[in-house]
């Protein structure tokens, strides 16, 4: 077959076309756009077009000049009529195979691919790709009452979600330590999952996680007011130093779909400015989805420590001997805690240490075992000793205990078995913005404990320390 590019303009619509083409134009114009053009438009020998009126238009409107034609000169202008309206009518007898285009989408989304290019738009998508969805697990809701419900009240769950958010993160590595996704919908990955539709383990929630997944959740909320208590519960599923990796729809040509709640799409300038009130955001790019590494936001304003309380604070030979905020011995910041010259505070606030001890603890790091988790630090700058400390229950118990310890001294790492001493005061190991803990509870804690007890409280198992308080007559601040 014999193609050949010509002028547009000696191109010639067949007067009588019986095809209506106009609501395909806008269509064809953006397909011809991404993909170029793969056919040709066929003409009889005077260029009267037999085939690609719509392709003729489109071009026009997209304003080609040059365009792939082939000249049936062979055929006879009977031919061309019956030729004219066979092309149109054949079309009409194919049919889709749903499980198979389904899976030709899936293939897409993984691939980061706009589904939009397909010329099938977000509902007729979502229906086909509801064919593949695996079978819904016990105590879920079935599919009509799902969509119901969400239509509704909105929650925890996803309508369709593509594996591109997913594959971001682990491929940038960002799927660490205990990970929840919340709103899985019908996913089944190998960490925790929490939907209200599919898996609604209430249990799942009451548990702390180090990465927390929210992929299209926050999308398909009807109001702000379930947006706001969803980014709230997020904050509260995640450990002190976690972070939530939430993936959101921005697309304005979503709005009023199912994907956006019905509602007119936010912008991901607006998702930001939206999502700042409750999270420190890092921005990460996705070809079909807007993310963001997510964070909560410390207020310091939130605890207020009246000015009399901050002057308890150190134990030092039984006595109160120094300010809240004074100078800790090897460093200049204002948190940690000084015991036997070493300085004691919360990995998250490991900057405060000098280059020294970082250095030590990255080589640490890649030393430990993998499943050794830490939340404290001890740093000794005389001695260049650094500790990582275990403290398990850090933030659950008035008193955390010790742990497991690895040191390193001299270049040899070494494991210090499992102590359940306990350590006093913690609130002096964090910021007054700590939402791991009440701050504010934890100082009160001291000052009673201050005012209390004659000796400074010494390195004991909590059995021994719970007896002391009871013997001081504190005992209901175990």
């Amino acid at each position: 077959m014999k193609i050949q590019m010509m002028n547009i303009k000696d191109l010639k619509p067949y007067f009588r076309n019986p095809r209506e083409n106009s609501p395909a134009v806008d269509v064809v114009a953006k397909s011809l756009k991404k993909f170029k053009c793969r056919q040709p438009i066929v003409t009889d020998e005077d260029l009267v077009i037999i085939v690609g009126h719509t392709r003729y238009q489109a071009f026009l409107q997209l304003g080609i000049k040059k365009v792939p034609v082939h000249v049936a000169d062979d055929l006879t202008p009977e031919e061309c009529k019956a030729y004219r309206i066979a092309d149109n009518k054949t079309a009409e007898f194919a049919g889709w195979n749903n499980e198979f285009l389904a899976l030709e989408f899936e293939d897409l989304l993984d691939l980061d691919f706009d589904l939009d290019e397909t010329a099938f738009d977000t509902k007729e998508i979502g229906k086909i790709m509801a064919t593949i969805a695996p079978d819904p697990e016990p105590g879920s809701a079935p599919a009509g009452e799902a969509e119901d419900l969400l239509d509704r009240f909105g929650g925890a769950t996803s309508i369709a979600r593509g594996s591109a958010p997913l594959r971001y993160y682990q491929e940038n590595d960002l799927l660490t330590g205990k990970i929840l996704d919340f709103g899985c919908g019908q996913d089944v990955h190998p960490f925790a999952r929490y939907d209200m539709i599919h898996q609604p383990d209430p249990g799942v929630l009451m548990d702390k996680y180090d990465t927390v997944i929210c992929n299209y959740v926050l999308n398909v909320q009807p109001t702000d007011h379930l947006i706001d208590l969803i980014c709230l519960l997020l904050r509260s599923l995640i450990k002190p130093g976690g972070k939530i990796l939430i993936a959101l729809v921005s697309e304005k040509s979503l709005s009023e779909t199912p994907a956006t709640g019905n509602r007119e799409a936010r912008s991901k300038k607006e998702w930001k400015t939206y999502l700042e009130k409750f999270f420190k955001l890092k921005p990460f790019p996705g070809a079909s989805f807007t993310g963001f590494i997510c964070k909560p936001k410390e207020y310091k304003e939130a605890i207020q420590i009246p000015a009399k309380a901050k002057e308890k604070i150190i134990y030092r030979n039984g006595k109160i001997s120094t300010k809240r905020g004074g100078k800790l011995a090897g460093h200049n910041y204002q948190i940690g805690k000084i015991m036997a010259g070493k300085i004691f505070i919360h990995v998250n606030y490991q900057d405060t240490l000098p280059k020294t001890a970082l250095d030590l603890k990255k080589e640490m790091d890649q030393m430990i075992p993998k499943d050794f988790e830490y939340r404290t630090l001890s740093w000794d700058p005389t001695a260049k000793i650094m500790a990582l400390i275990e403290t398990p229950d850090f933030d659950s118990a008035h008193e955390p205990i010790k742990g497991r310890t690895f040191t390193l001294k001299d270049g040899e790492l070494k494991e210090t078995a499992y102590d359940y001493r306990v350590f006093h005061h913690k609130w002096q190991w964090v910021a007054d913005s700590w939402s791991g803990f009440d701050v504010e509870e934890a100082f009160a804690r001291s000052q009673i404990i201050a005012e209390k007890l004659d000796e400074t409280p010494r390195g004991n198992s909590r059995k021994d320390w719970e007896k002391q308080l009871k013997d001081n007559g504190i005992g209901g601040l175990i």
